[in-house]
């Protein structure tokens, strides 16, 4: 709105000029521009009494090759413009000492400096702002903050347009009432033209950065309702109630889990909607939270829609970007499980702790228990260790016994076996000769049985390393007669006529005997066995 009025003015102004003549005016040469703007080492004089933003500017119009210098105020300027005249001077409207409205009109009522284009530098907060400068001679505006690609565009109109300027005849000038001043205004018609433009083009470029700010803001106001339902997505997966209050304690939001559990209540008073009181609750942990500013926690039991519930209430203070306390948020969330885990808990410790008072008890009596048994088991221990002693006395006694009998038993050993040897010398010697001498008078089975009895005297006196096999068979005396008449190579007939048996008697006899010597499974010869034990 603002840039369609400046552009109305303009062109009212521009009306007042035409007297109705024809003027002819000279066309601008079409390669001027062009071989303007390719000369790039123009002289600016920069004004401004911001160093920052005189750098910045500077900064811009040197990256062009332009050729910059700076004066803090107005006064500085004309001072410069007395030593050097640049190309296009570029001043700040609000400086100390002489503002740039000031220093345009000196530049203006100076005969060498009157062709000086002037740039003024300007927010175009007010249509005013057109008509001050037009007053003043200003040949265009730039705006705060700079647009690089605008500056250089000013600058490359204004010098292409320079010559335009020169041979333009110059008009009387025009008097303009405008918001309760009058203006007398004494621009060309170019100068205003080039206003004009200069207006149009800046409306343009903010236009379009206006456009382009409601765009980011429609993709700012997307995010931010995508964040938002994100936001509700997550709360509602937490599962908590939350609700705002105001500094008056009225809700002003509640989300869907609260108004499932306590009902709709957005526009009353928080102590009115949960506690149904008529003043706030005493304590109220909202207000604690505006007084401190700090998070508070508090535990309640509430009425719900579904009965009476146990509830942990956090509340926490709401700041705006200059932190103040605006509202008061609180989360609350229902722990009737968490009341009921903490009850099974508390029964639960109290039956442990009736359990370990048992406990000890009965442990304090099988410790008693264990103590007297203890000392009846020492008491047997010490029996024990006496009997011990007195066993291992006896022990000491049976040893040396034992050891004496040992003595007398290899003693009686010894004399049995030499009373043996004797009675064997002597049978060998006196009884052996006379059974030789007998058997050979007798005839018949007695020679037989003289030879039998013989045959087993010398069985019992053989000193022959095999006699043991036949000691450890335990052979029967028929048996051991069997023998004899077997090494005598004797047949089972023959055996059984001088004993007066059965030739059957006979062989059970012999397979008895295989079965004492432990050959009744193996082939091998009788009479070559007992031959061998020889």
């Amino acid at each position: 709105m603002q840039a369609d009025k400046i552009a109305m003015i303009l062109i009212s102004i521009s009306d007042q000029y035409h007297d109705g003549k024809n003027q002819t005016r000279r066309e601008r040469p079409r390669d001027y521009m062009k071989n303007t703007a390719g000369k790039n080492h123009l002289d600016i004089l920069i004004v401004e009494d911001s160093r920052t933003q005189a750098e910045e500017l500077r900064y811009i119009l040197e990256k062009k090759d332009y050729r910059v210098s700076l004066a803090v105020n107005g006064k500085e300027a004309l001072h410069f413009l007395q030593r050097r005249i640049p190309d296009i001077v570029i001043t700040d409207i609000l400086m100390p000492e002489m503002d740039g409205y000031e220093l345009c009109k000196r530049i203006r009522a100076d005969e060498k400096l009157r062709e000086l284009p002037v740039i003024l530098v300007t927010s175009l907060s007010e249509p005013t702002d057109v008509i001050k400068g037009l007053e003043a001679g200003a040949n265009n505006f730039i705006t705060k903050p700079y647009d690089e690609k605008f500056i250089i565009s000013r600058i490359e109109y204004l010098i292409a347009n320079r010559e335009l300027r020169r041979n333009t005849e110059t008009d009387m000038g025009a008097k303009v009432f405008f918001s309760g001043h009058k203006y007398f205004i004494t621009a060309e018609r170019l100068q205003i033209l080039d206003l004009l433009l200069s207006t149009y083009e800046n409306a343009y470029h903010q236009n379009r950065e206006l456009l382009t700010m409601q765009e980011k803001l429609r993709q700012l106001n997307e995010r931010l309702q995508e964040e938002k339902a994100k936001t509700e997505s997550i709360i509602a997966a937490i599962g908590d109630g939350i609700s705002i209050q105001d500094l008056d304690l009225t809700i002003v939001y509640q989300n869907e889990i609260l108004i499932s559990t306590f009902g709709d209540h957005r526009g009353e008073k928080c102590y009115q909607a949960y506690s149904q009181i008529e003043s706030p609750c005493n304590p109220c942990p909202v207000l604690a939270s505006f007084e401190d500013g700090n998070i508070h926690n508090t535990e309640m039991i509430r009425p719900t829609k579904h009965g009476i519930s146990h509830f942990e209430a956090t509340t926490s203070p709401l700041r705006d970007a200059t932190g103040e306390i605006i509202a008061g948020i609180m989360v609350v969330r229902n722990v009737d499980q968490r009341k009921k885990l903490e009850q099974e808990r508390e029964n639960l410790i109290h039956d442990l702790e009736e359990a370990r008072a048992n406990l000890e008890r009965q442990v304090a009596e099988r410790t008693a228990e264990l103590t007297q048994t203890v000392d009846e088991l020492q008491t047997v221990l010490q029996t024990l260790l006496i009997r011990e002693k007195e066993l291992q006395e006896k022990n000491r006694e049976l040893h040396d016994m034992n050891t004496t009998l040992n003595i007398m038993l290899k003693r009686r050993d010894q004399e049995h076996s030499e009373i043996k040897k004797e009675i064997a010398a002597k049978t060998m010697e006196t009884v052996l000769p006379l059974l030789k001498k007998a058997q050979t008078r007798a005839t018949g089975s007695t020679k037989d049985y003289m030879e039998t009895a013989q045959a087993n005297l010398l069985d019992v006196f053989w000193k022959h390393p095999h006699d043991s096999v036949l000691t450890d068979a335990k052979l029967a005396p028929r048996e051991l007669q069997i023998v004899n008449y077997i090494r005598q190579n004797k047949t089972s007939k023959e055996i059984a006529d001088l004993l007066s048996l059965s030739v059957r008697t006979i062989e059970s006899y012999r397979e008895n005997i295989r079965k004492k010597l432990g050959i009744q499974n193996q082939e091998k010869n009788l009479k070559k066995f007992l031959t061998s034990l020889l």
